[in-house]
């Protein structure tokens, strides 16, 4: 294991790290509490090998940082692809500017190497300027900048609502976890796109679309294929004017 330059430990995640972990995603990503802890339980569970975790440990069973990588197919600005990518990037304020920070994305570029993929990709707030200057310090160009615009199309009505794009994985996590062999959906490319806010029905783009289907999660892994209950929609405009109407429909009552 890699040493940071005031002799942290700097390793891939274990299970002991649960809870420190999850109090620096939560400082990290303060907007949404709730969704940590069942991500990093599926993710300890499965340990996805397109992704990986490096921590750098105090010691007595804390720590001071963690970095989430993973693969990307594309990344702005980069030539090549898949590339790595950092997806999460945490330092405690009392270890920065102790190469605590700059040891947790070595080990993250060690592991980009290992997997043949010739740059790693990151981004960052606009307003952030002390990730700015860690990511330029580290050797890490900036490659654009944007200005992001959003409109909602007021496509749902409740109980559906949309899912945002910080718990899709999550969604997407459970499902695979919870699909057996035989499955109507078993192998095949889902995203995460809507959920009933009373219930745990997830509407799931198949394949790229235009297909969706609505799955009734269990939260627990599947042995029958009938289950988790799945119903396939030819298109989300099916499903809008049949599911989702009548769903409506039976709020109203």
């Amino acid at each position: 294991m890699k040493k940071a330059s005031n002799d942290l430990e700097v390793r891939p995640v274990i299970e002991a790290d649960r809870g420190e972990w999850l109090r620096m995603r939560t400082l990290l990503w303060p907007d949404c509490p709730e969704e940590h802890p069942p991500e990093i339980d599926t993710w300890l569970a499965r340990r996805p090998m397109d992704q990986e975790v490096f921590v750098a440990a105090r010691g007595d069973d804390r720590l001071g940082g963690f970095l989430e990588c993973g693969a990307r197919a594309w990344a702005e600005g980069c030539r090549t692809g898949p590339v790595g990518y950092i997806e999460g990037w945490w330092v405690d304020p009392d270890l920065r500017r102790h190469g605590v920070g700059a040891a947790l994305l070595r080990a993250a570029e060690r592991w980009a190497q290992a997997r043949g993929y010739s740059e790693m990709a990151s981004d960052a707030d606009v307003a952030n300027d002390v990730s700015h200057a860690a990511h330029g310090a580290a050797g890490y160009e900036e490659v654009g900048r944007a200005v992001l615009f959003r409109k909602s199309l007021g496509v749902y009505t409740l109980p559906w609502a949309p899912i945002d794009r910080t718990a899709q994985p999550a969604f997407e996590r459970e499902l695979r976890r919870e699909l057996p062999k035989g499955h109507a959906l078993f192998g095949k490319a889902v995203r995460a796109i809507a959920r009933r806010v009373d219930r745990d029905d997830v509407l799931f783009e198949v394949g790229g679309g235009p297909r969706v289907a609505t799955v009734r999660l269990t939260y627990r892994e599947e042995t029958d294929p009938a289950r988790p209950v799945t119903n396939i929609h030819e298109s989300f405009e099916a499903f809008r004017t049949t599911r989702m109407r009548e769903d409506a429909d039976e709020e109203k009552r």
